[in-house]
């Protein structure tokens, strides 16, 4: 197979020169990240002003600015007392020209930009009350604020001269789901529409306590609510999408796309005459699209699926002009999944499907799946994949697919624990079947003992454990491409093995069912002990597991002996359809996409050559920040006082043991870990077919739960369990057909 793609790829580099798609003109988009954990945004006409908190030992607030045309956001520094200021500040916010910051308790404001001295505290009662929202406009700040009371919570406006912080109002405003500033003394607010498919706009007067209706937005959903007085208009977010309401008039109009589906009340605001800007889901980004600036006619490549947000916020931050929709939601219906695909202007181009619950082959045989082999950006990356892992997305030779990310879910040892019971590597159990034997045998063998360990971390493992092997064992028999049966004899040992096991003396719930939860000396008891086996995701995809030095080893067995060990692995794909209008936009945010891989999962998994190291990206500036450290702990143990010097004293110690470490720290992923992995985990990584009893699948043609759990609660015997989920197999062919 590797032969024939490299053979392929010479024939697609001859053919087809490499090309990118044809962008949108030159914008303004851009993705501006914080590398501290932001707390609160304020913006004057052009420029967005944020306020973080620092991740160092003594954590402090620095203020950052940006604007238009800046590459990266600077740090506005204004002295001492500025930086005091700032740090007794909870929140920032605008009047529209100045900056000012908010402090909690006691409830008061400062001026940030320009900088005063002066401290105004607001004249409002103490109540137990969540701050949701502050702006000022007018000389007049508005906190809109959530109070809990014994009755319930209650939402309120208050109104405070912004010169000297006495009340002027207070207002309920429970009615309203938002309310943001807009202009000659009035509000904007939205309710949700009696009939709660979209919300009311409405302006809001609050000295009177008065509204009137203005224009409605298109679905219950949307948010992200922002007026620009120098268009006098009002945007808001519908999914990824971005409307506005020209000159406060209905209808609304297409205005821009956001790269994600936006779901944000509070940080979205708008910047000079032609900028949205909005914080992201992660929190860590501000992202700002230009409105208006280009043309929508055609739409954008829209992209659909449960994702992993990080790398696709790396390819946004790389290709800010790129324009793009990301819907989120993800189904397993076929038919559902066929019709996102064709269904006209509201097309999906790209679809992101899982292989642990996801038809893929079903899309990829019925011709929605466009085929990728003729563009080499795409071709070059995957010849060097696993072609193992890569060729159920592959029909004589094309490929229909690129894989985003790879999962594992697996059961490991604590090495810990094992030392405890005094158990060896050597001596731990071979195959699935030694293992359920193991199982059925510990309490006899260690658990008299060993009163202080339990087997699994929570109860009620017995349908857990049972999922494993029906995974183990379809996953076999796919390997080893025979038709699916469960009337086998290795499936027979198995559920013989699996009966043998009685859950009762290690799993409180087998002797309780749902009752346990009012037993808390028994579940205090259970909690209290340290468990043999832990179940994770990522247990054996990456490297990183595989350390002499680790906590676990990651269980990678055969069913019985004489199999090969087996490590099923689902992945994460992405899909074009067939139909896309946006094909050449589609096959750059693939090959971006693959660019974006986790280096410590993919970058190992999917490329079985790639050996080297990894290096830890943070290492120089660890280094150097704790050299910087001992050497200022050092100085000040000089002139310490008595008191203070045992704790320097503790922390020099420390310093100087982590850099005694020093050299463990240069690798994220070192050579040993790398080895151990390319031996016992990646040869035997098998992408499973989609597991029969997956919860995922449920109420769905291909869940066989309601069989597995019957014969789990003993309704019906071994013999019949085989015969009806062959039964069921046997139709579940016919279907998919």
């Amino acid at each position: 197979m590797i032969r024939l793609i490299s053979i392929i790829l010479s024939i697609v580099l001859g053919l087809f020169p490499a090309s990118a798609p044809a962008f949108a003109a030159e914008s303004k988009n851009a993705e501006i990240h914080f590398d501290h954990r932001v707390l609160s945004l304020a913006a004057t006409d052009e420029t967005v002003y944020v306020l973080t908190l620092s991740d160092d030992r003594i954590p402090r607030k620095q203020l950052y600015y940006w604007a238009d045309g800046m590459q990266e956001p600077s740090e506005y520094i204004n002295g001492d007392a500025g930086a005091n200021q700032l740090n007794l500040s909870d929140h920032i916010f605008s009047d529209g020209t100045n900056i000012y910051g908010y402090a909690e308790n006691p409830r008061s404001i400062a001026g940030i930009l320009p900088q005063s001295n002066t401290v105004i505290t607001l004249d409002t009662e103490e109540a137990d009350a969540a701050l949701d929202l502050i702006f000022a406009q007018n000389q007049i700040i508005y906190l809109l604020q959530t109070v809990f009371t014994e009755s319930g919570d209650v939402k309120t406006l208050q109104l405070c001269s912004l010169e000297t912080g006495e009340k002027i109002t207070e207002v309920k405003v429970d009615a309203f789901d938002h309310i943001i500033p807009y202009k000659d003394g009035k509000l904007l607010a939205t309710m949700s529409a009696e009939t709660g498919d979209h919300y009311d706009v409405l302006v809001y007067d609050p000295l009177s306590d008065t509204y009137e209706k203005i224009a409605q937005t298109e679905t219950s959903r949307d948010s992200g609510f922002a007026y620009s007085e120098s268009r006098n208009t009002l945007y808001f977010t519908s999914g990824a999408q971005i409307y506005a309401f020209g000159d406060m008039q209905s209808p609304c109009h297409l205005s821009a796309y956001t790269p994600e589906e936006v779901n944000d009340w509070f940080s979205c605001m708008t910047l000079g005459t032609d900028l949205y800007a909005y914080l992201d889901t992660n929190g860590g980004s501000l992202i700002v699209r230009q409105l208006d600036q280009i043309d929508l006619s055609r739409g954008v490549l829209t992209v659909m699926g449960d994702i992993d947000n990080s790398p696709h916020e790396e390819i946004m931050t790389r290709n800010p002009s790129f324009a793009l929709s990301m819907q989120g939601g993800a189904t397993t219906d076929f038919s559902q999944i066929a019709t996102s695909m064709i269904s006209g202007e509201d097309a999906i181009d790209i679809i992101t499907l899982d292989t642990g619950y996801s038809p893929i082959q079903q899309i990829i045989d019925k011709g929605y799946a466009a085929d990728l082999s003729g563009y080499p950006a795409i071709m070059e990356s995957v010849s060097q994949m696993d072609q193992a892992l890569l060729s159920f997305l592959m029909r004589d030779g094309k490929l229909y697919g690129v894989p985003i990310q790879l999962l594992d879910y697996g059961m490991n040892y604590d090495k810990e624990v094992l030392a405890e019971l005094g158990i060896s590597q050597g001596e731990l159990p071979k195959t699935y079947i030694e293992l359920l034997d193991f199982i059925a045998n510990f309490a006899s063998d260690y658990g008299e003992a060993h009163d202080d360990i339990k087997l699994f971390e929570d109860f009620d493992v017995k349908s857990d454990l049972f999922e494993i092997i029906i995974e183990q064992y379809t996953s076999e028999m796919a390997r080893s491409g025979d038709m699916l049966t469960f009337d086998t004899p290795l499936f027979r040992k198995l559920i013989a093995a699996f009966e043998a096991i009685d859950f009762a003396d290690i799993d409180p719930y087998e002797r309780y069912g749902e009752g346990i939860w009012d037993e808390s000396e028994e579940m205090d008891d259970f909690y209290s002990k340290q468990a043999l086996f832990i179940s994770q995701h990522g247990s054996y995809s990456t490297p990183y597991e595989f350390s002499s030095s680790g906590t676990y080893i990651p269980i990678i067995l055969p069913l019985d002996e004489g199999l090969t060990p087996l490590a099923p692995v689902s992945l994460a794909v992405m899909v074009v359809s067939s139909r896309t209008n946006h094909m050449d936009e589609a096959v750059f945010y693939l090959t971006e996409r693959i660019k974006s891989y986790n280096p410590q999962i993919e970058g190992y998994a999917l490329y079985p050559n790639n050996n080297a190291p990894l290096v830890n990206k943070n290492y120089d500036s660890w280094l150097s920040r704790t050299e910087t450290e001992l050497e200022d702990a050092e100085k000040r143990l000089l002139s310490a006082d008595a008191q203070s010097k045992a704790a320097l004293e503790d922390t020099i110690a420390y310093l100087q043991e982590s850099l005694s470490q020093k050299d463990a720290r240069k690798f994220t992923i070192s050579e040993e870990q790398i080895k151990a992995y390319r031996e016992k985990a990646s040869p035997y990584f098998y992408v499973s077919p989609r597991p029969l009893l997956n919860q995922d699948l449920e109420d769905t043609p291909y869940d066989l739960s309601p069989i597995s759990n019957r014969y789990l609660q003993k309704v019906i015997d071994a013999d019949t369990f085989i015969r009806e989920m062959d039964s069921r197999v046997r139709m579940m062919v016919l279907e998919d057909e």
